[in-house]
Parts: C-alpha cells; sequence; structure tokens
C-alpha cells in the first residue's frame, strides 16, 4: 500500500535478492528502473532503503548517508561515476567505506561523510586509507584558486595536495608551518614529495617547489628557501656542515636585496 506496484527485473532483481527482498535493507521498490542519460548503458532503481545502479561495472547499491552524498554529487552521472563495489562498514572508528569508479565514500561517526577522487584518492590508498596515516577525510576536495589547475582536502591527520606535480600529504608541524606560509598559493608552492624521517637528530624533511622544510627536536621546523635552498644542499642538508636551520630568513635591512639565515 505505500509503494505500489513496481518490477524489479535482472540483474536488479538478483541484487533486490541478496538483500533480502523487501524484508531486507533495500526494502520495497519506489520506482521503476530509470536509464541514466549521463551515463550511457546503466540504469538506476530508487527502493525504499536505498537507490540501486547497474551498469557494465555491476549491479550495486548505495544506502544512507552514502545515497544523500552521492546524490548530491550528480549519482552515476556525476564526478564519481558508477558505483563499483557495495558498501563496507565495521572499519576503525564506526566507519564505512564504498567504492566507485573515480573515488571512494567515507563515513564515520566522527567525521561525517566525505568523497575522496581521483590521485587524492590514490594517495590515500597508498597510506592505508582510514586506517593509515591519513585516516578518514575532513572535507571534500577544495580548488586552490590561486594556484590554477589544484586541489587540497582535508584528513584528520593530515592535509592532502593534488597537483600537476603529483599528490602528496603534509603532516604535523610541517602542515602548521605551511599552512602558516599560505599552503601552495604562498612562498613554498605545491609539495614535491611526502615527508621523510629519521635523519639525524631524529628530523624530517619535506620538498616543495620553492623550498624544503625541515624538523629536529632540537632545532624546532624552519623552511629554507630558493637560494638558501640550493646551498644548504650542496653543503649536504642536515648531515652536511650546515646542519638544521635553527631560524627562518631574515631580511638584512641594512643590504636591500639580502637575507641572511641561521644554521
Amino acid at each position: 500500500p505505500a509503494t505500489g506496484t513496481k518490477t524489479v527485473m535482472a540483474p536488479m532483481e538478483a541484487l533486490h535478492r541478496t538483500f533480502g527482498e523487501p524484508l531486507g535493507s533495500m526494502a520495497y521498490p519506489l520506482t521503476g528502473e530509470t536509464a541514466v542519460s549521463a551515463a550511457p548503458g546503466g540504469v538506476s532503481q530508487r527502493f525504499q532503503g536505498a537507490n540501486a545502479y547497474s551498469s557494465s561495472l555491476g549491479a550495486f547499491a548505495v544506502f544512507g548517508v552514502f545515497r544523500t552524498e552521492y546524490e548530491r554529487l550528480g549519482g552515476p552521472g556525476g564526478v564519481m561515476g558508477w558505483p563499483i563495489a557495495r558498501d563496507k562498514c565495521g572499519l576503525s572508528g564506526g566507519g564505512c567505506a564504498q567504492q566507485v569508479e573515480h573515488g571512494t565514500l567515507f563515513y564515520s561517526s566522527a567525521t561525517g561523510t566525505w568523497a575522496v577522487m581521483g590521485a587524492m584518492d590514490t594517495l590515500h590508498r597508498s597510506l592505508g586509507e582510514p586506517l593509515g596515516s591519513l585516516r578518514y577525510p575532513v572535507s571534500n576536495e577544495v580548488t586552490v584558486s590561486a594556484t590554477p589547475g589544484g586541489v587540497f582536502q582535508r584528513f584528520q591527520s593530515a592535509n592532502a595536495y593534488s597537483s600537476s606535480l603529483g599528490a602528496f600529504a603534509v603532516f604535523g608541524v610541517f602542515r602548521t608551518e605551511y599552512e602558516r606560509l599560505g599552503g601552495p598559493s604562498g612562498v613554498m608552492g605545491w609539495p614535491l614529495a611526502g615527508d621523510q624521517c629519521g635523519l639525524s637528530g631524529g628530523g624530517c624533511v619535506q620538498r616543495f617547489e620553492h623550498g624544503t622544510m625541515f624538523y629536529s627536536p632540537a632545532t624546532g621546523t624552519r623552511t629554507v628557501m630558493g637560494a638558501l635552498d640550493a646551498l644548504h644542499r650542496s653543503l649536504g642538508e642536515p648531515l652536511g656542515s650546515l646542519a638544521y636551520p635553527v631560524s627562518g630568513e631574515t631580511a638584512v635591512s641594512a643590504t636591500p636585496g639580502g637575507v641572511v639565515q641561521r644554521f
């Protein structure tokens, strides 16, 4: 009585059966199949408990908060493409994940529901997804307007950046300093590599377009840029004669056009 008479056809019918038909999590169908015009070769169908999608990639249901976010992003005709797997729950922090063509949807009670796409999704996977060092996303991608062609995304433990130079995460004290310096739109430009730790004195290093960040417990977090970065490299960086920086650059007011930095 609540839903009327609807037909579920193969392969959507097989999917509906795997979830227990009307007694299961999908419950009753609310519509018939609808061709997805923006993504040829597929169909969608609404059920009380989920939306179901069938394409050449398979038939999958999208439930709850993932359904809401997936629809907001345009469904299979949007930036995420078609579902390619069912949702997987029971992750750390009570979380869930669902893979789609062009990314992954994540949910946890602490962070909400967010999409991770493209190169950022590849980076997140390489670092262990929510079980790894980045943990869960806490925002969607944001375009960096002052530096066209790049995006950043916030995660619980780091900020991630993707540009034509690659996709890299910036963690901890480096994240704090990089944000203070304006991120990719600031003096350092885009990240060129991930951080490297285990250096002398318990130090870490991360390279950017226009300089390098260094950290050690004894010296804190410092940035070396431009010509001073080239000089520091030529002398072996923290393993060489200059060792770690202990200050940032300071303009020498009595001699315009020059800077000094302590190591």
